[in-house]
């Protein structure tokens, strides 16, 4: 997650979770039970009674900030949490305060939820089931999770083609063919390059 300087506001903290989000996907692809399990607890950095004391209108804006937050993104299911916490701000003059410490998503769903990924994470995992079918080889998976970003964005067609390419050359691994010898129907070198 994101290093901070001070207090996360919820546009900071979903913003450090949509980067870290990006970041496990090809792990979460590679090992789906990864993102069955998925979960993020990002620290939200509240401030210290110092720091509240030298300016309590900005501190309690802040908590207001999570209060407010909280109330739209979490609910029954518990996906999405806001951990708070009591602190003692009396040096300050401010007494003992209830402040959000932490940011907890379980979840994959929660999280590109969240974040405004599903749709782009449905995708992914839409062209990774059309690029290895329905039982990949064993290591084809995160071959495939690996390189994910030359994958992605290709067409529904180049991802058939693909799909076509990587079985034809597990089944004949020793055939010594390059890949533009590799007989699949509209693989040749312009697509190869592509």
């Amino acid at each position: 997650m994101v290093k901070s300087s001070g207090p996360l506001t919820p546009t900071d903290a979903v913003t450090s979770l949509t980067a870290w989000v990006e970041r496990q996907w090809k792990d979460w692809l590679a090992d789906p039970q990864l993102a069955d399990t998925a979960t993020a607890d990002l620290p939200l950095h509240p401030p210290t009674g110092k720091k509240a004391g030298a300016d309590p209108a900005s501190a309690a804006d802040w908590i207001r900030s999570w209060q407010r937050w909280e109330r739209g993104h979490t609910g029954a299911d518990s996906t999405v949490t806001v951990v708070w916490v009591e602190k003692s701000w009396s040096a300050a003059g401010l007494g003992r305060q209830r402040v959000p410490d932490r940011l907890q998503v379980t979840g994959v769903e929660a999280l590109v939820t969240l974040t405004g990924q599903k749709s782009r994470w449905r995708g992914l995992i839409h062209r990774m089931s059309r690029l290895l079918g329905e039982r990949p080889a064993p290591g084809v998976r995160t071959a495939a999770a690996a390189v994910m970003t030359r994958w992605s964005d290709l067409t529904d067609e180049d991802l058939v083609r693909l799909h076509a390419v990587v079985d034809w050359l597990l089944a004949y691994p020793d055939s010594g063919l390059t890949p533009r010898a590799v007989p699949v129907e509209g693989v040749h070198g312009k697509w190869l390059e592509h």
